[in-house]
């Protein structure tokens, strides 16, 4: 997995938390796609002129066996991570920026870290990892600009709106 290309952010509509996003970096890891994530969380890789389409192309149809969210000391760590959890191993470039949240990712998988310092970070991702239990996710690419790499974007489907999918920059 790569670091972000900056950092992570809260995907909120009108003031309502429904995701995470993850900014790409200007890395190789960011370029080839998420197919092998879609996999893993049961996400068809349909052609594009082939249904289904929206957010149902998008959406998890099983929890991943190799997602995990360990809570450390100071922080909490939610992680896919293509190897089996290893006695504690965290992937080692999932280090949080100064105002308490980091991410890192790959085609592979993901990771988001929060310092329990932010009790909404810690409540956001814990919120997160409920909906993934649910099959209640969508993971998709988005919100890069014309200058700028799509970032990732793992999101709670049912509190997806039908306007804010196809918005360039969430905050």
């Amino acid at each position: 997995m790569r670091k972000c290309g900056g950092t992570p952010f809260l995907l909120t509509e009108n003031n309502n938390f429904f995701g995470f996003h993850l900014p790409a970096d200007f890395t190789a890891e960011h370029e080839w796609g998420i197919v092998n994530m879609k996999r893993c969380f049961g996400i068809p890789n349909p052609e594009i002129t082939c249904e289904p389409f929206g957010l149902e192309r998008r959406k998890a149809t099983i929890v991943p066996d190799n997602l995990y969210l360990i809570e450390k000391d100071k922080e909490i760590y939610l992680f896919m991570d293509r190897y089996k959890f290893d006695n504690g191993r965290i992937p080692t470039d999932l280090t949080y920026y100064r105002d308490g949240i980091g991410g890192t990712w790959d085609g592979d998988g993901f990771g988001i870290v929060v310092s329990k310092e932010n009790e909404n970070y810690c409540n956001k991702i814990k919120e997160i990892k409920q909906a993934i239990d649910a099959c209640d996710v969508a993971v998709f690419l988005g919100g890069g600009g014309v200058f700028e790499n799509s970032g990732l974007n793992v999101a709670i489907a049912s509190k997806i709106s039908k306007g804010n999918i196809n918005v360039g920059r969430w905050r």
